[in-house]
């Protein structure tokens, strides 16, 4: 069955680059992060148990489902208009509707002002973490992680919290990025969402900042310049930073797993860097294996619970509604290491059963096909971009979890909308802010 799914994406990377002329697409890196994790799991580094018939026949469908729904989105978008035009240096002109010179200085200042927002929560959370565990922070960040998951020390990214500010602050810093190269700004807003994944030990939210930065910077045409490409420069240290700073925390996050359950002989061998090795294999893997078993009983929640689950909070909190939407947590499945993070197709299908989350997949790949289409247009809007962005942070961290769960994406979809819609007027009008 690996192989069925191997040849569905040899197949759809080719109508990939056949229609965007790109070899790194919305639809190839989609394959390629899952044929990394199914090779993973195939090459049994740890042993989880055998996926079934129906597990590879759902990731097989789901699959397709995206590639033709992310192919039909994009072929509504007019050719003429997304064909991109590069200026006479070779840079590609997207936002070209734009003056340039306001442009920078209102994404400059709506980093600043989303990241100096988010201050008001990670800060507090930062200093009472330090009377609590001491100042090295990383060193802790695995019991900090435990106490959090405990709601002993935890921070409310998950929730309603002026934190998701640092995520818009990203957002906008990748576009940013790819326009102009770094600033001040944006590594302040890096250094923010750093600190802020601190409050939890958390790694999940800082993958889905990297996402949300190298976004624009991958699937926006480049061109060829003769000289330095300084936003090319700016995300490779900037994402280099990062990985090294998910490593660490990865390194700590071991002493749960000391013994390292299920890792095969040759694992073991690796000494002191077993550990590591498991941990990062762990996540790529343990997702889909959890599918696998969570497909032979799965369980249901309120409609659209997790893909909600923000709004449900809100209206718990106006006393609209009592649902408990997060009551799947005290479910745990065995592949045989318990865990409950089931992918995307497996939340989709938790939230509207096997064909409406084959519809909810289908209506998601069409939404990406049209922003990615008119988001690399000569005329792209600043709107389009911000949905492109956090549908491509959806689509590589999808072999994970669906991540319209915790707020920061929703958060970041509407006050990112808002902010654009406004940068048009006001930048049109010459009154920037």
């Amino acid at each position: 069955m690996f192989l069925l799914f191997l040849l569905i994406a040899i197949v759809s990377c080719i109508l990939s680059f056949l229609s965007f002329h790109t070899r790194l697409n919305p639809i190839s890196i989609y394959f390629i992060i899952w044929v990394f994790c199914l090779l993973l799991i195939e090459l049994k580094v740890i042993e989880f148990n055998t996926l079934s018939e129906q597990t590879w026949i759902l990731i097989n469908a789901y699959s397709l489902v995206y590639t033709l729904s992310f192919l039909m989105g994009s072929s509504l978008v007019s050719k003429k208009v997304s064909q991109s035009v590069y200026s006479s240096n070779g840079n590609a002109l997207f936002l070209k509707q734009f003056d340039e010179a306001a442009l920078k200085k209102y994404l400059n200042r709506t980093i600043f002002f989303c990241t100096a927002i988010s201050w008001l929560s990670i800060i507090p959370s930062v200093v009472k973490l330090v009377g609590s565990y001491g100042l090295n922070l990383v060193a802790n960040s695995n019991q900090i992680y435990e106490d959090s998951i405990s709601n002993l020390a935890g921070s409310n990214a998950g929730g309603l919290s002026l934190e998701n500010f640092v995520f818009v602050a990203i957002v906008f810093a990748g576009v940013y990025v790819r326009k102009f190269g770094m600033s001040f700004s944006v590594s302040m807003a890096l250094m923010t969402a750093m600190l802020g994944q601190l409050t939890s030990g958390s790694r999940g939210g800082l993958f889905v900042q990297v996402a949300l930065l190298v976004g624009p910077w991958i699937l926006i045409p480049k061109g060829k310049t003769k000289g330095k490409d300084q936003s090319n420069i700016g995300v490779r240290v900037a994402v280099v930073l990062a990985l090294a700073f998910l490593l660490i925390i990865t390194y700590l996050r071991k002493s749960s797993l000391i013994d390292l359950p299920y890792a095969t002989p040759n694992l073991k061998k690796l000494g002191g860097f077993s550990s590591l090795v498991y941990n990062i294999s762990f996540y790529f893997t343990s997702p889909i294996a959890t599918l696998n078993e969570f497909l032979k009983s799965p369980v249901h929640t309120y409609w659209g619970a997790s893909t909600f689950r923000p709004f449900y909070l809100l209206l718990n909190s106006l006393g609209v509604t009592t649902y408990n939407v997060d009551f799947y947590n005290i479910f745990l499945f065995y592949s045989p290491l318990p865990a409950n993070v089931v992918s995307y197709i497996g939340e989709l299908i938790l939230d509207f059963g096997t064909f409406g989350g084959g519809v909810a997949t289908f209506i998601f790949g069409a939404i990406f096909g049209v922003s990615y289409r008119k988001s690399r247009s000569n005329y792209s809007s600043l709107t389009w971009l911000v949905v492109m962005d956090i549908c491509f942070a959806l689509m590589v961290l999808s072999f994970f979890a669906w991540f319209l769960r915790p707020a920061y994406l929703w958060f970041s979809l509407i006050v990112g909308v808002f902010i654009s819609a406004l940068a048009g007027v006001l930048i049109k009008h010459k009154k920037i802010w």
